[in-house]
């Protein structure tokens, strides 16, 4: 399944910007996001004042839109699915560098620096329970 996550930048500019990241959440990646869950868990039990753990994860595609999602037919506020067929056109995607999720006690979240900028973008926070719900979704075929 491929979902669509709303990303804000650091600071507020006008020009390049990432205004969403396209995530494939195959079972590999549910796979790793649920163990680093576990990780986070444990690791909390043994220092309560932790707040986030970062991966280097390359797993969300940070793109520009420019309307493009909405003349395909797809609107939604922070986070979406699209068809396993969707795709990006390739002048779309932002290059980014420091590629990372960030596993917290509740959420998961992505975050990237685009490349030649001072600023970094994060997406919209994938909940535990959505996660857990798409875990055990069975899986369509579009």
């Amino acid at each position: 399944m491929k979902i669509i996550l709303r990303a804000v930048r650091s600071i507020e500019l006008y020009g390049d910007q990432c205004d969403f990241a396209l995530v494939d959440l195959e079972k590999g990646l549910l796979a790793a996001i649920h163990a680093r869950r576990k990780a986070f868990v444990a690791a909390k039990r043994c220092d309560s004042d932790l707040v986030e753990m970062y991966y280097f994860d390359a797993s969300a595609q940070f793109f520009r839109c420019y309307g493009a999602l909405e003349m395909q037919g797809y609107d939604f506020e922070e986070i979406g699915t699209v068809p396993s067929d969707f795709e990006v056109p390739d002048e779309h995607f932002q290059r980014t560098e420091l590629n990372q999720m960030v596993v917290m006690e509740d959420n998961v979240y992505f975050l990237a620096h685009p490349m030649h900028c001072d600023y970094h973008v994060t997406t919209h926070y994938l909940s535990e329970r959505y996660i857990s719900e798409l875990a055990v979704r069975p899986k369509h075929h579009s």
